[in-house]
């Protein structure tokens, strides 16, 4: 006699939780082929070609009024010679016997090179069925992964969010491990 996979039968014992076995998940529109709950198998979704994200306009980030301060002859030789005698094949005689004819503040710009990256991924994620609305397939195909609206991140700080995929849910009867 067959039996009804789907059925529950009480007298089986509890056992943790499993992950649900290969092919047990339906495959949603945009994200076949994916490796269910392996994270080893859960694919990295590229950006869509037309993808260009767009420069900060922040012009606060402007070159910062920089006041070098006047340094005498004698601060200079002081700097050189601690410089010189940090070196042990350096001779401070030339150091010492300098004239300076001309002392010219010079001013150094460093620039800091900052980038950020979006990564996408997806995953499986089972919760049990209370009632809840299921937002499934019958309200509409599921965006491909870089049309999911999520709030833009704070620039430059390391964050993940966690979102689901609209219209990907649904109810499945409980696997038997």
């Amino acid at each position: 006699m067959d039996e009804d996979l789907g059925a529950f039968d009480p007298t089986i014992p509890e056992e943790g939780p499993s992950a649900p076995p290969a092919g047990w998940l339906d495959d949603v529109q945009g994200y076949q082929g994916h490796g269910g709950a392996d994270p080893a198998h859960n694919p990295l979704y590229p950006p869509p070609p037309a993808y260009s994200p767009q420069p900060e306009l922040n012009r606060s980030t402007s070159v910062p009024e920089v006041r070098v301060p006047v340094v005498s002859e004698d601060e200079a030789r002081t700097a050189l010679l601690q410089f010189v005698e940090s070196k042990w094949n350096y001779s401070t005689k030339p150091a010492r016997n300098m004239t300076f004819r001309t002392l010219q503040p010079v001013v150094v710009y460093r620039y800091w090179l900052e980038t950020y990256t979006e990564t996408r991924t997806s995953a499986w994620a089972c919760e049990p069925f209370s009632g809840q609305t299921v937002d499934g397939p019958q309200y509409g195909l599921s965006p491909p992964p870089w049309e999911v609206p999520v709030c833009p991140p704070q620039r430059y700080e390391d964050q993940v969010q966690m979102t689901r995929v609209p219209h990907s849910s649904f109810v499945k009867v409980p696997h038997r491990p």
